[in-house]
């Protein structure tokens, strides 16, 4: 896992040349996320995103926990 400062990206694409990023794709791409997140999210609580591996889907799934971070983020991230 890596942490990015995010706004040091646009200037870390650029060194990397052309056609490796485009904001444009990316906010068009997390407003049609957002927008199946409401439509699927229906009840209050907290709720686990999961991208599927190996296919081009998301799996969205009701948490029992009271936080949205996972155990192995938490313990990473206290380290």
């Amino acid at each position: 896992m890596q942490t990015l400062e995010t706004m040091k990206i646009p200037a870390q694409v650029r060194e990397r040349g052309a056609n490796m990023w485009d904001g444009t794709i990316c906010i068009n791409f997390t407003a049609k996320f957002l927008d199946f997140l409401k439509e699927t999210i229906v009840d209050d609580g907290v709720y686990g995103i999961k991208f599927v591996e190996g296919g081009q889907s998301v799996e969205v799934f009701k948490k029992e926990e009271p936080s949205f971070l996972t155990e192995d983020y938490v313990n990473w991230k206290s380290k």
